[in-house]
């Protein structure tokens, strides 16, 4: 049998990463170890110039041992394509690292701080067993130094911030008392605090670690022994498991999610072939196998509340799997759950291909499910960038591995991931409308499109930070802000700072634009200018120039400026300058710097009705030099 080292070199050499990213995937799942590590790390980074990673610098504040940890999570992180460069703070010095400015933590200057605190290290009372004291004083103690800690990093630092929350003890020194109130119930009602301190504070979340702990078995869990001589809360077999914990937060924080969930429909969302046991036979019932096939389909409805898309890409004949997506009095899903269907006899890769220029999404935002090994090899040799769900073993599995997998999570949702689905829907009544109109110009009248021009402000603060993580198309300068930086913009007299959101005769678009422009020395120079797919070849772009323009008049601009960076996502954007009169004037080695005389409020284009807030437009925040 052939070394599975040797045979992802080989795919390496010969330029299948898709391939090669998925044996290292299981050979990590598999067995991992410090020797996979090292055999991880150096394939990964031979493929980084295919298969590019995201830089995250993490700091560790901690009263605990983690360095023997920090090797797998790195790992975790390469293969979710995320390159961590990790320091951690002084063992046990977190509260004074918070709040001494000039300390490692701030020189680091962090993308993410963790805040590893152990209970046994802030309440050893409570995890001992001894005599506690009152209820209230312990509480607030045991969650007020890591709440403490929270505000000193937020007042002095824009990194996301991730708090581990207190695990139970595993031993119940008050029996069943202490589900009512003792020990147990005093540290659920700290996390209940802790829970309480990140929602207050923008860009913070809770690693939930009561939960993983009851999870893999609080009892198997710790090794005394460990902790006493190490201050290693975990046993050692279990170590990458909680880097794995840990990993998970690190999709949504860098952006390396999917949007779109793209299934197969034979064996996957039933069991059975349609085309051969026909319509009556397939099994999506409650009973097994049928139950495993339906907890399938009940997963995919859970990623549907998360704002993913679904979309089919089958083999069958289109009519008959379309009335057992519509008819079968067994399935859970529907078809007006997915917004993309591709139901015929083509390659699957080709599909998916149209999938995304149907979605307007790259092909690095799809995931693929499907039981084939067949197809699944052949989506990961012709599209590398489609993240391909290898399928279990036995269907059982399937509902947990879609879950765990991590290209779904998600740690808030905006207004818009809640109606994704609908605003798919509309979307594809506009392209109906778009093949029955005489002209482009006749389709853009009849869309009826209102753009409203407003500043990001405390209720639209986190969705204008997830267009700069997730818009990756029509974006300028793919500037990649965290809610905490933008709000420390928004009241910058010398910054604006806009969302841009579109109603037309078919719903509400939501916000899908964003401008972060600084005003200096006369001029205006656009820092962040993007777009949603959604809202894509519509003029949108147009209305929002022209709306940057107007607010220029009042401000005093006389000129507007604005980088276009290339990247191998952004090529819909590249010519949104050009277009609109301005002229390049510097180019460094591929990013363009662009210039224009700003015109006396240019109008936007007459089939859009455009509306500025009138704060934007009356701002008393002008150039001294205006």
């Amino acid at each position: 049998m052939t070394d599975p080292r040797v045979q992802i070199d080989e795919q390496i050499a010969a330029g299948r990463y898709g391939e090669a990213s998925a044996a290292l995937e299981a050979l990590w799942r598999e067995k991992p170890s410090m020797l996979s590590v090292s055999f991880v790390e150096s394939r990964v980074r031979r493929m980084a110039d295919r298969v590019p990673l995201t830089a995250c610098r993490m700091f560790f504040l901690r009263s605990f041992t983690v360095e023997p940890l920090l090797p797998f999570f790195k790992t975790e992180a390469l293969l979710a394509g995320i390159d961590v460069t990790a320091e951690c703070g002084q063992f046990g010095a977190y509260t004074q690292e918070s709040m001494d400015p000039e300390s490692a933590l701030y020189r680091f200057r962090p993308d993410v701080v963790f805040l590893a605190v152990h209970l046994r290290s802030v309440a050893p009372e409570l995890w001992e067993g001894g005599e506690a004291p009152a209820r209230d004083e312990v509480i607030e103690r045991t969650a007020g130094a890591v709440r403490n800690c929270v505000e000193q990093v937020r007042q002095r630092c824009g990194a996301h911030i991730v708090i581990q929350n207190f695990d139970c003890p595993a031993d119940a020194p008050d029996g069943l008392l202490g589900d009512q109130s003792g020990a147990f119930h005093l540290v659920r009602a700290a996390n209940e605090a802790l829970k309480a301190a990140a929602q207050a504070t923008r860009g913070c979340y809770v690693l939930d670690y009561d939960r993983f702990t009851s999870t893999v078995g609080r009892g198997h869990l710790n090794d005394e022994r460990k902790w006493l001589t190490t201050r290693l809360p975990v046993r050692a077999e279990l170590i990458p498991a909680l880097a794995r914990e840990w990993a998970r937060f690190l999709r949504p924080l860098t952006g390396k999610t999917c949007k779109v969930l793209a299934t197969d429909l034979d064996n996957t969302l039933w069991r059975g072939v349609l085309g051969e046991d026909g319509a009556d036979r397939l099994q999506m019932d409650a009973e097994y196998p049928g139950a495993s096939y339906r907890a399938v389909q009940r997963a995919l409805k859970d990623l549907v509340r998360r704002g993913v898309i679904l979309a089919v890409v089958s083999k069958n004949n289109p009519d008959e799997a379309m009335a057992v997506l519509n008819h079968h009095p067994d399935m859970l899903l529907r078809s007006g759950d997915f917004s993309a269907l591709r139901i015929n006899w083509n390659d699957k890769p080709a599909n998916l291909r149209e999938i995304a220029r149907e979605l307007n999404v790259g092909l690095d935002s799809i995931a693929f499910l499907d039981d084939n090994p067949a197809e699944r090899t052949r989506v990961r040799a012709e599209l590398p960038e489609v993240k391909v769900i290898e399928w279990p073993g036995d269907a059982l599995d399937a509902p947990r591995t879609i879950r765990e997998c991590g290209l779904f999570e998600r740690l808030w949702l905006s207004a818009e991931d809640r109606e994704r689905q609908t605003l798919y829907a509309q979307q594809r009544e506009r392209a109906e409308l778009a093949g029955q109109a005489g002209s482009l110009e006749e389709f853009y009248f009849s869309l009826q499109q209102r753009v409203t021009f407003e500043p990001v402000n405390a209720r639209t603060l986190q969705r204008a930070a997830q267009l700069t993580q997730k818009t990756n198309q029509f974006n300028l300068t793919t500037r990649r802000c965290s809610e905490q930086e933008i709000a420390a913009l928004m009241d910058d007299p010398g910054w604006m700072m806009a969302t841009a959101s579109v109603v037309d005769r078919f719903g509400d678009n939501g916000i899908t634009g964003l401008v972060m422009a600084k005003f200096e020395d006369g001029a205006c120079r656009i820092e962040t200018f993007l777009l949603s797919c959604r809202v894509i070849g519509r003029t949108v772009e147009t209305a929002m120039l022209a709306a940057v323009e107007q607010i220029c008049a009042r401000r005093g601009a006389r000129e507007i400026r604005g980088w276009f960076i290339p990247t191998p996502k952004n090529a819909p954007a590249r010519g949104m300058y050009a277009a609109h009169g301005f002229e390049c004037i510097e180019e460094v080695e591929g990013r363009e710097l662009w210039s224009r005389a700003a015109a006396n409020g240019k109008a936007a284009p007459a089939w859009i009705q455009l509306t500025i807030e009138e704060k934007l437009l009356t701002s008393d925040q002008l150039f001294a030099s205006a």
